[in-house]
């Protein structure tokens, strides 16, 4: 609900301030766009942008103990060690990666062309593979999982456990098996730029 009033709240604002161009998606919306809205507020706009970044902060803070979290889980799982060396590993990695992201804004800046039209450096390259490739690689594969192999019925048995009731029941299954993993297809070759619809 937060992250749905705060969409209500900023995207009107950037185009308020800056018109569709301002509306560009992925990390320039937060730190291209933004910035510009607080600061044609004045003086009001510094403190209320250095909330929300503090506020932003945070919540990346929070979202990377979660996200952290599995990872060590995994890493655990697999090479069976410790939470806490577990833990460093994954931390030094991502210090690492974080670093190579930084420097991509000075000492290894470049523009790199991308298939979606735009002109990006590391961090814009990263998130084009992450939204474009990534995410619907894995959800076609979640579904692929949850309809094929492990089957719908043990989601509808954990769902029905305790004698709760499975609306839609009927529907969920084919919208796993069929209509999703093809709809996730077609977009990732749009993405590709193999389909234009």
């Amino acid at each position: 609900m937060v992250a749905f009033l705060a969409g209500l709240m900023i995207v009107p604002a950037v185009y308020t301030f800056m018109g569709t161009e301002g509306m560009a998606q992925g990390p320039s919306l937060m730190f291209v766009s933004l910035p510009k809205v607080f600061e044609s507020m004045g003086l009001i706009g510094t403190i209320v942008g250095a909330i929300f970044f503090v506020m932003v902060a945070f919540a990346a803070l929070t979202s990377s103990v979660s996200i952290m979290e599995a990872i060590v889980s995994s890493v655990m799982d697999k090479f069976h060690i410790s939470r806490k060396k577990g833990t460093v590993i994954v931390s030094v990695i991502t210090l690492i990666v974080g670093l190579i992201v930084c420097f991509g804004y000075n000492i290894w800046f470049f523009k790199l062309p991308l298939p979606n039209g735009s002109t990006g450096q590391i961090l814009d390259v990263l998130d084009y593979l992450s939204n474009y490739f990534l995410m619907p690689i894995v959800a076609m594969a979640t579904c692929i999982l949850v309809g094929w192999i492990v089957k719908p019925k043990t989601v509808v048995d954990e769902v029905t456990r305790g004698g709760l009731k499975f609306g839609r029941k009927g529907l969920y299954i084919v919208m796993v098996k069929f209509v999703v993993p093809v709809m996730l297809f077609f977009l990732l070759l749009q993405a590709l730029g193999l389909f234009k619809l």
